[in-house]
Parts: C-alpha cells; sequence; structure tokens
C-alpha cells in the first residue's frame, strides 16, 4: 500500500466503543507514532514523516492485544 501523504484507518463500531489505538511503527520496531481510534474511520498523515521506506501500522484493543497489522510503504 503506497503512500505519500494520507492513510485512513476504518474499524468497525465495536471496535470504535473499544478505546482501540493505532501505533506506527518503523522498521526496527520503533514506535514513531499512536493514535487513539475513537471514530470508525481515522486519517494518518505521513506528510511530515522525515523518513520515507516501510511502515507498520498495528491496531490494538482497550487490552493490548494487536488485532491487526497492516504494512504501509511511504513514497516521495
Amino acid at each position: 500500500n503506497p503512500t505519500n501523504d494520507i492513510v485512513k484507518i476504518e474499524i468497525n463500531e465495536q471496535l470504535a466503543k473499544m478505546k482501540c489505538t493505532a501505533r506506527v511503527m518503523d522498521v526496527l520496531g520503533k514506535e514513531i507514532f499512536r493514535t487513539n481510534l475513537n471514530d470508525v474511520q481515522t486519517e494518518i498523515s505521513f506528510r511530515n514523516f522525515e523518513a520515507k521506506g516501510v511502515y507498520l501500522i498495528n491496531i490494538y484493543d482497550d487490552k493490548e492485544t494487536r488485532i491487526n497489522s497492516e504494512r504501509i510503504l511511504i513514497t516521495d
């Protein structure tokens, strides 16, 4: 999934009520960004990320269990 700007995360209403979080990780596993997913759709802007390359977006539920993971390629 290449992008150079906005990534949209969509979750169902049940997950939105669970206070899920999205965490963006670099390939070394370092957390770069975190946001709460309080709505069924959330946008993350990658415009200001300094390094281009591969990142992981991990979705966690309110018990800190990872429920989804997607790989993102940031391009110019």
